[in-house]
């Protein structure tokens, strides 16, 4: 675990939070910055963080799931703790909206 002043990927959020957990391991899949409680906090893609761990640990996407949940999600609980975001696909937030 890392925070974001250690790295020059994260350097906005190293200037606004410098206690920041990041991942390194993770940059292909860092989005940007949110609001995590009252803090700011690195975003990550939680599809490309899977597709990163399928790729590069040879596992299945069940298994990367469940190993990002219970390794990192998990044991990062503070308040400087990223967010991982699962978008929504189109079609769904279609069927929402007019159905």
């Amino acid at each position: 675990m890392f925070v974001a002043k250690d790295h020059p990927i994260y350097k906005t959020l190293g200037e606004v939070n410098p206690k920041a957990i990041v991942f390194p391991e993770f940059n292909q899949a860092y989005m940007g910055l949110g609001i995590n409680k009252a803090k700011t906090v690195a975003v990550y893609d939680w599809n490309l963080v899977i597709a990163i761990m399928v790729n590069q640990h040879d596992m299945k996407p069940s298994d990367a799931k469940e190993f990002v949940y219970l390794n990192v999600i998990t044991q990062t609980q503070s308040e400087d703790a990223p967010i991982f975001l699962q978008q929504t696909p189109i079609d769904e937030i279609e069927h929402i909206l007019y159905f």
